[in-house]
């Protein structure tokens, strides 16, 4: 699998939710360089054997994209024609001498070392160095070798950049074509940071569901007053190897990190933490925070 979000996963297990006077607790299933022109006009194919070039662009969507370990569409295409991908940088699988980037007995997800290791490579600090964690409608994809090519040797890895689209459903994102130039994307990033937050309107009032727990919430516009703003995000203070925090604990750490983020009566938040089982495999202790606006009908009253 081939995504990531560059700064920060979104994917969390639970939901602890809370508002101006209370608080309670609710499960949530939902699932989780160098910077080229990008103006070349007939870049040169690498869909299949040999390393693929800095600076091409592609076409794919969101859901092949995530799951794809090695590129499986089409031929890269002008950068000057329509295209939702951009390869920003080519690294290198470093200390896996593994004969396949394939997961025990998932031969189509790449293994957690290599992914590891491609996530390393695929640094966006020369592309993008003014990225703030909030712009998360700026996605990572890396792609590997063929599995051919992996036992010939090679062990490079294509780092791409795309953007979620605004009005597509958290359960079915789409990404946004991207401009003919990479360098109006990077400019983009820091002179309208806010056009990349990452913000969700559902058409449930935020007293009776989170951002990220109906399938029908739509990725809004972070510049037009959306419901739900991701605000920022802190840690859990218990050390690897502490048990799961109750649901006690759990309100009043993650009301430390993100009640700072409420700043009237009329705002809730909700906090999404790890779950059970990437607290204790993977030590995950993240706590992202959104803030909402609630409906005037909410305004004074309630927990969400």
């Amino acid at each position: 699998m081939g995504k990531k979000r560059l700064l920060a996963s979104m994917a969390a297990a639970l939901a602890v939710a809370f508002a101006l006077a209370g608080c309670s607790i609710i499960p949530n299933p939902f699932h989780p360089n160098t910077s080229g022109s990008g103006d070349s006009s007939a870049p040169a194919a690498s869909g299949g054997s040999g390393a693929p070039k800095v600076g091409e662009c592609w076409n794919a969507t969101n859901s092949e994209a995530d799951n794809w370990s090695d590129w499986e569409g089409q031929s890269a295409t002008p950068c000057s024609t329509s295209h939702v991908l951009y390869t920003y940088a080519i690294g290198k699988i470093e200390g896996v001498s593994a004969k396949t980037w394939a997961k025990s007995g998932s031969p189509d997800q790449t293994s957690t070392a290599v992914a590891d290791r491609a996530d390393d490579a695929c640094s966006t600090e020369e592309l993008l160095p003014k990225l703030k964690w909030t712009q998360q409608l700026i996605q990572g994809f890396f792609f590997l070798p063929s599995k051919a090519d992996w036992r010939a040797g090679a062990r490079w890895v294509r780092c791409d950049v795309g953007v979620l689209s605004y009005g597509t459903t958290i359960d079915n994102e789409a990404l946004a074509t991207l401009p003919a130039k990479i360098s109006t994307l990077v400019a983009a990033v820091s002179s309208d940071p806010k056009r990349y937050n990452f913000c969700v309107t559902s058409p449930s009032p935020v007293n009776e569901s989170g951002p990220l727990d109906s399938s029908s919430g739509r990725i809004a516009d972070c510049r037009t007053d959306p419901q739900w703003v991701l605000e920022g995000h802190g840690n859990f203070p218990e050390p690897a190897g502490a048990a799961f925090p109750t649901d006690a604990t759990a309100n009043k750490e993650s009301g430390d990190v993100c009640l700072k983020y409420v700043t009237d009566s009329n705002e809730t938040w909700i906090a999404y933490i790890p779950s059970k089982s990437d607290w204790t495999k993977t030590n995950d202790r993240e706590i992202d925070c959104w803030v909402g606006q609630k409906a005037d009908a909410d305004v004074g009253g309630g927990t969400a």
